[in-house]
């Protein structure tokens, strides 16, 4: 069985010179919390993205498991089919939270999107 499973972001944007980078830190990291950061709302954006999650019973551990193949590690159980899959909606939200990267010295991080 495959379903597609959506994230769907929001991002508020005040008409400023900032709009195409605050859209692609929006785009990049998948958070509603951009809403928060953002006043003077004159658009709305939506951004979709949507993944295959593959759902199957194992026999043998009598759980379902739920595997987003697009998505390395990123993987989760119930013990039926619907805890499954609402278990793979927190797997995902957490596949995309940005983890702290310790940066060698010399080194920058430039953010970048695909539009």
């Amino acid at each position: 069985m495959q379903q597609r499973i959506s994230i769907v972001t929001q991002c508020s944007l005040s008409r400023n010179s900032r709009i195409l980078e605050l859209v692609a830190i929006a785009a990049e990291r998948f958070k509603t919390r951009v809403t928060n950061l953002l006043r003077g709302i004159t658009a709305v954006i939506v951004l979709i993205m949507k993944f295959w999650l593959m759902v199957k019973f194992d026999p043998e551990a009598k759980r379902w498991s739920a595997v987003f193949p697009e998505l390395p590690g990123c993987a989760t159980a119930g013990d039926t089919e619907a805890e499954a899959i609402a278990n793979a909606h927190e797997a995902l939200a957490l596949w995309f939270e940005p983890a702290p990267i310790k940066l060698p010295k010399g080194a920058k991080m430039i953010e970048l999107a695909v539009l």
